[in-house]
Parts: C-alpha cells; structure tokens; sequence
C-alpha cells in the first residue's frame, strides 16, 4: 500500500501507529501549553471529538490542518513534525510518574481498607 505523504517525506501518516506519533505530538504540545483538549480544539476553532480524533489517531490531519496547527503553537510543520521533536519525553514522564503516584496512592487506601475487614473479621470470630 503506497502511502501518503507531505509535501516533504519527514512523517509517512497512514497507519494508525504514524497517526498516533502525531497524535501524541498533539498531546504533548497540549501539555506542554497548559491546554484541555477543549481549548486545544477551540484555538484551531474544531470540535472537541474533531481534536479528539486528531489526538487518539482516528483521523488524518491533512496538510493544511497541520499547518493550522503548527501556526496555533508558534511552530514551523517541519519543526513540530521533525523527528527531534516528535514527543516531550519528560512531559511523559512526568504524566507517567504522576499516574504512578496516584495509582501507588490507591493502592495503599485499599490496602488499608482490607487490613481493617481482616480486623473486623477478627474481632467478630472472636465474640
């Protein structure tokens, strides 16, 4: 299957992989700004489920929507879809360490709450 490409052959977009390189541009221009998918979206003036589908992969963005983008962001289409800055690695982290700790926290609070039902449990059997 012969593929689409830019103008220029920097980022080959038609398997859901290469739409989701692009996508996770996406969201790590997002993160890296601040911005909810709903202000992302209303700065390119889409629909939210439109920046949704841009984000997750669903849809292609085609030339001109990336050059939208890239103008929303202060960026040139080469350097927002280069190789060097495909992804924010520390952003990533940091939403990875972020959802590690909030995971780690849960786990500790049900860890807890089981240690008090075997306490319970105890004290019942007990009487």
């Amino acid at each position: 299957m012969a593929g689409r490409y830019f103008l220029f052959p920097v980022m080959k977009i038609d398997t859901p992989y290469n739409n989701n390189v692009f996508g996770r541009i996406l969201k790590s221009q997002r993160y890296k700004n601040h911005w909810s998918q709903s202000e992302f979206a209303q700065r390119l003036n889409i629909s939210i489920p439109a920046y949704s589908k841009l984000e997750t992969g669903i849809t292609d963005p085609n030339l001109s929507r990336v050059g939208q983008i890239a103008g929303v962001l202060g960026l040139t289409v080469v350097d927002l879809v280069s190789e060097n800055n495909n992804v924010d690695i520390l952003t990533e982290l940091r939403l990875a360490k972020a959802s590690l700790d909030e995971k780690n926290r849960e786990i500790a609070r049900l860890q807890g709450k089981l240690i008090s039902l075997y306490d319970e449990m105890a004290i019942r059997s007990v009487f």
